[in-house]
């Protein structure tokens, strides 16, 4: 996996975060309906040309180069990680078998961003403005560039002119930020199926760097008994061997809510008959996007938050098997019962919330921390 060594970044990858953004935050002026959601969208942003469509884009992106990029290796070898990533949100560029060798990292990334605004007849400069800039400060505050912006990779942070960084603290910032929530969001019906973000969203600003938030997050995912080296507090290994002996049984794959595939690797040789890939069942989609967004805001300080929306699957989720590629249709969400057993959890049946609740509790009404 190697990064673009030359555009670094495109000012075609920004324009599809802030329509993300824009849909994440504005989506309600649709009042639920999609077909309206897309007509706006459009209106804003352009579109392909269709016949009868708005055609191209009144917002004109140009991304100009402020930096050297300097392309780093994610990891020294297949087991020990470079100091530049977390390893657990590192892992797709681990060197391979064979001699492939580990991805890069790009560091040293400044550039400007140049905006111009074409209103076309019928949309107004300041109607125009207002949505790019709710669409910018959502990219700003949740986004940013390349792969795995959801895990904290290529977040971006405004400069002042000087080339210093705004200083805040982590109280300010979740101020800034549910003010913001309550000045672009006037409404909370989004039309289904749009990840969305309310004043009332999970959203909180902790006193942590990015990498100790994703420890926080790695012990969560991979809870374990016994101090940290027991077997999984988690359903999902029993499951998968109980499920290789017997597919007429149904699973519950508590994970999945966090995310899609989730690839399942037994470390020993005569487990390899579990090694299996936790997926959509359905061909349109070949991942699902995590509702949870953890990225860094500041050296020593983290957002999380919450994307609201629907959490089911569309068509299911099944789990496949590496060895024959048979699968068994499976399920991630869970009952109270099912939940209590589940320690990590507390009780949440929702483990999306629960990973939010583990990742900022600490923090809560204490020192450095905020959660309103």
């Amino acid at each position: 996996m190697e990064p673009d060594p030359v555009t670094v970044v495109r000012a075609s990858s920004i324009k599809g975060q802030l329509r993300f953004w824009w849909r994440a935050i504005r989506g309600w002026k649709a009042r639920g309906d999609l077909q309206k959601l897309r007509d706006l969208e459009e209106k804003y942003f352009g579109s392909v040309g269709e016949e009868g469509r708005q055609g191209p884009s009144p917002v004109v992106l140009r991304v100009i180069p402020r930096s050297e990029p300097k392309p780093k290796e994610a990891w020294e070898t297949r087991t020990k990680p470079t100091e530049i990533a977390p390893g657990y949100l590192s892992f797709p560029l681990q060197p391979q078998r064979g001699g492939v060798p580990s991805g890069k990292v790009i560091l040293n990334v400044k550039f400007a961003l140049e905006i111009q605004l074409r209103p076309p007849k019928g949309l107004s400069l300041e109607e125009l403005k207002r949505e790019v800039h709710a669409a910018l400060w959502a990219w700003e505050t949740f986004g940013g560039v390349g792969a795995r912006t959801r895990r904290g990779f290529g977040a971006v942070v405004r400069l002042r002119t000087d080339g210093s960084y705004a200083q805040r603290t982590a109280e300010q910032v979740q101020d800034q930020i549910k003010e913001k929530l309550r000045q672009y969001v006037e409404d909370t019906q989004w039309p289904a199926g749009v990840p969305h973000l309310t004043p009332n969203s999970p959203v909180a600003v902790v006193q942590e760097s990015w990498k100790k938030v994703a420890e926080q997050y790695r012990r969560f995912r991979q809870s374990r008994g016994s101090g940290g080296r027991g077997k999984s507090l988690w359903p999902e290994p029993k499951t998968i061997r109980m499920l290789r002996k017997n597919p007429t049984k149904t699973g519950k794959f508590p994970r999945g809510q966090l995310g899609l595939p989730i690839i399942f690797h037994f470390k020993e040789k005569e487990d390899e008959v579990y090694n299996s890939i936790l997926k959509p069942k359905s061909k349109e989609y070949d991942r699902l996007a995590s509702p949870l967004i953890f990225r860094p805001i500041a050296e020593e300080m983290t957002v999380v938050a919450v994307l609201q929306g629907s959490r089911e699957v569309p068509g299911g989720v099944q789990l496949e098997f590496n060895m024959d590629q048979t699968s068994v249709d499976v399920e991630v969400q869970l009952d109270k019962g099912e939940a209590a057993k589940i320690r990590v959890l507390n009780g949440q049946t929702d483990v999306v919330q629960a990973a939010f609740d583990h990742l900022t509790r600490r923090h809560r009404g204490g020192k450095g921390g905020y959660r309103r």
